[in-house]
């Protein structure tokens, strides 16, 4: 009988699945936020997010985000620049967008990973 192996976990950064309400558009020149699309992701990291999309998109574009989150009481707007890794069909017709973050401010990165890590712990701890 063969012994089973441990799959060695790949990911640079932690995995939250966590559904939030994230808006985004391809990157063309100009940055700003009119025309962004409503989407909801399907996991969340510091090194980017998964979210369903109606469209499909083709690996290597680069997208503007926004992402919308509270942390305790508070809202905040996280804003990105992001490069679709991958696109998968999904059977309800909707596609799975995975994508790298390239940009992020500092300040909104410090408050994505305070996020991700008090969503990750166990609770009462």
């Amino acid at each position: 009988m063969k012994k089973k192996t441990a799959v060695k976990e790949r990911r640079k950064f932690i995995r939250l699945p966590v559904e939030i309400r994230v808006k985004f558009k391809h990157l063309d020149s100009l940055i700003d936020t009119a025309g962004l699309k409503p989407a909801r992701t399907r996991d969340l990291s510091t090194g980017g997010i998964l979210f369903n999309s109606p469209g499909r998109m083709a690996k290597g574009d680069t997208l503007q985000l926004k992402l919308d989150f509270t942390r305790g009481k508070s809202k905040y707007d996280l804003a990105a620049i992001g490069r679709v890794v991958r696109c998968g069909a999904l059977k309800n017709g909707q596609y799975n967008i995975g994508v790298q973050f390239l940009e992020i401010y500092p300040d909104d990165l410090g408050l994505l990973k305070g996020y991700i890590e008090k969503k990750a712990r166990p609770s009462g701890k």
